[in-house]
């Protein structure tokens, strides 16, 4: 059961450093809420610890997603306004480099 609970401790966690990379911020918590059950509570009781990472990594899952969706009708959102905004920066620099173009033709 310790190493089952081990390596699910340790996938939640990878997991959660993949996602806590879209805000930085979100590192700092990820760090706590795995530092702060090893220094006091695994000493004593590791299942309690690892079971107390899990938690935290969940915590700053909800956290990240509070700023930046990673799941659900807000992430769906968010890539979709995203995308719209990509295509519009798209469009714009094409208007330049054809604008850069004419100007280009009309000086030489």
């Amino acid at each position: 059961m310790r190493n089952i609970l081990a390596v699910i401790t340790a996938a939640v966690v990878l997991i959660s450093i993949i996602f806590a990379l879209r805000q930085p911020i979100a590192l700092v918590f990820l760090f706590a809420s795995c530092a702060i059950p090893i220094v006091y509570v695994a000493k004593s009781n590791k299942t309690l610890a690892k079971t107390l990472i899990i938690l935290g990594c969940l915590a700053s899952l909800l956290f990240v997603n509070s700023m930046v969706p990673i799941f659900g009708e807000r992430y769906q959102f968010y890539k979709k306004s995203r995308d719209e905004h990509d295509r519009l920066i798209q469009e714009r620099y094409q208007e330049l480099n054809r604008e850069s173009a004419r100007e280009y033709h009309r000086n030489n």
